[in-house]
């Protein structure tokens, strides 16, 4: 009885929501609660099956035709996370990490730019020799402006690395609203 009652409720909660003409949302609505009450006093503890549904549907249809109720069973939930494939670590090697650009200027700094982060455990050793091209620089700045995204876990290693520890971790402000600044991560370090 209490599936019976939650999908009456669920489809009341439903049409209210999303039906743009208020009195006919209320229409169902009412329909609805008198046939649950109705319905509560003739039925037994019987299981919720496709007949109760069908009679559900036949009173939501006499205020809204374009409804269709339909059961399927519980699905099972997912048990391994889908995601990306793995990247073949050759791939990885072929494109050095997406370290794209490292050099240093005559004036003390160094650039890093990085256009995706692969899996830490295959783009690491790039990302630690770029950094090791830096020591002894003023500053790195760290470009993403081409970057599309990836693990995480890199995205971590270059925001950890020592060259970036106590410093200014952002180098292109975006204009904010009433003259403050927003800082668009995704541009650079």
């Amino acid at each position: 009885m209490e599936d019976f009652t939650t999908v009456i409720d669920g489809i009341v909660r439903w049409s209210r929501r999303l039906i743009p003409d208020p009195q006919r949302a209320e229409r169902i609505a009412g329909d609805l609660h008198r046939f649950r009450d109705e319905a509560v006093k003739r039925l037994t503890a019987q299981p919720f099956d496709a007949t109760m549904l069908q009679e559900i549907e036949s009173v939501c249809h006499r205020t809204a035709r374009h409804l269709t109720l339909e059961q399927r069973p519980a699905a099972e939930p997912d048990v391994d996370v889908i995601g990306w494939a793995p990247v073949p670590r050759d791939v990885v090697r072929r494109r050095a990490g997406f370290v794209r650009r490292v050099e240093r200027s005559a004036d003390g700094m160094g650039l890093i730019r990085l256009d995706g982060f692969d899996d830490v455990a295959s783009a690491g050793e790039y990302l630690l020799g770029a950094f090791a091209l830096m020591r002894g620089v003023e500053g790195v700045i760290v470009d993403l402006r081409r970057n599309g995204g990836g693990e995480l876990s890199t995205l971590t290693l270059v925001r950890i690395h020592p060259r970036h520890r106590n410093r200014a971790s952002v180098d292109s402000p975006l204009p904010g609203p009433s003259g403050t600044s927003m800082v668009d991560d995704r541009r650079a370090w």
